[in-house]
């Protein structure tokens, strides 16, 4: 097994209200601010990941738009006292996007993978919400959340 984290190459993030998915998932209401990040993900400097993830604002007092566009869920839980319990992730197969192919460094659609995941806190209170669309070329997902 080769886990592949990568590295970002390119991130955007800004603070905003939530969409009705983003409500859903993380059980707030529309008037609940959420910190939300686009970032692509590469791995030997090919992109494999472009993601769009949403974090309950709350929960990290203080935190910029700055320094949370390259961070992990589990460095800002830790760097804010949260104890994650649990993460649930689904993941489905489908043809790219067409306005992906260019994200995911593609010449054309193809089949590639898209990971919905919600992190928790202790209590089971959502705090991330997370899409990524993923092609992984030779290379397996794996995911570890504990």
């Amino acid at each position: 097994d080769q886990r592949i984290s990568g590295h970002v190459i390119w991130s955007e993030a800004e603070f905003a209200e939530p969409t009705p998915r983003e409500q859903d998932a993380l059980a707030i209401g529309s008037k609940e601010r959420v910190l939300r990040i686009r970032r692509i993900r590469a791995y030997h400097d090919h992109p494999f990941m472009y993601e769009e993830l949403a974090m309950v604002a709350r929960h990290f007092p203080g935190l910029t738009e700055a320094a949370a566009k390259d961070a992990r869920i589990t460095s800002l839980a830790q760097k804010f006292g949260l104890q994650l319990s649990h993460g649930l992730e689904s993941v489905a197969p489908l043809m790219c996007p067409v306005e992906l192919v260019p994200k995911l460094g593609l010449e054309q659609p193809v089949p590639i993978l898209k990971l919905e995941r919600t992190v928790f806190k202790i209590g089971s209170t959502p705090i991330e919400f997370r899409i990524g669309w993923c092609h992984l070329r030779e290379k397996q997902y794996i995911s570890v959340t504990s």
